[in-house]
């Protein structure tokens, strides 16, 4: 057996502290994980699509040389309801997303939900010996900012050099910063 550790990232973390506010009758997991599901009520979080858009916004430099990135992320998240009146909860949880706690809680978590489809019921069946729980699928499209940083350095030295009035000068300054 593998001791694997699913890992989400920034998206699938902001995605999980608003969805499991939004829909507080299930427990909810990240999919795509390797053992069974939990009993009762439970939906699974899955990013399909998550593109960049635009350029990133540059931070100023700090006194330590890190600049701080922001880069707004726009994806698909699909939302699966397994158990209990799945199709109601998913109803239930994209009427949520219009009510105004729920776009503050989008703005705190900095991942907005601007559009969720309408709930796709999938009913219990069997093939080949594989039991589908029922379930209600929900595609919701975010909006995402990503922060992170970079270590671009101080700059310590500058050189200059070149000709004035035809003579040839050079120099150098040293920029030093006294906590360092």
């Amino acid at each position: 057996m593998s001791n694997y550790q699913y890992e989400p990232d920034s998206v699938e973390q902001a995605a999980y502290a608003v969805i499991s506010e939004l829909l507080p009758e299930a427990a909810v997991i990240y999919a795509r994980q390797n053992h069974e599901l939990p009993d009762g009520v439970v939906c699974t979080l899955e990013t399909l699509v998550n593109d960049m858009v635009g350029r990133p916004e540059f931070g100023a430099v700090d006194e330590n040389g890190v600049q701080l990135i922001h880069q707004v992320m726009q994806g698909t998240l699909t939302v699966k309801i397994y158990r209990g009146q799945s199709q109601n909860l998913a109803n239930n949880f994209r009427l949520r997303t219009n009510k105004q706690t729920a776009r503050d809680l989008m703005r705190r978590e900095n991942f907005i939900i601007y559009s969720a489809e309408s709930p796709v019921a999938m009913p219990e069946w069997h093939h080949d010996g594989v039991f589908y729980i029922p379930h209600s699928v929900i595609d919701v499209k975010f909006r995402y900012t990503a922060r992170y940083t970079d270590d671009v350095g101080l700059i310590e030295l500058i050189n200059n050099s070149g000709n004035i009035g035809g003579a040839a000068v050079s120099f150098d300054v040293k920029i030093s910063n006294p906590e360092h």
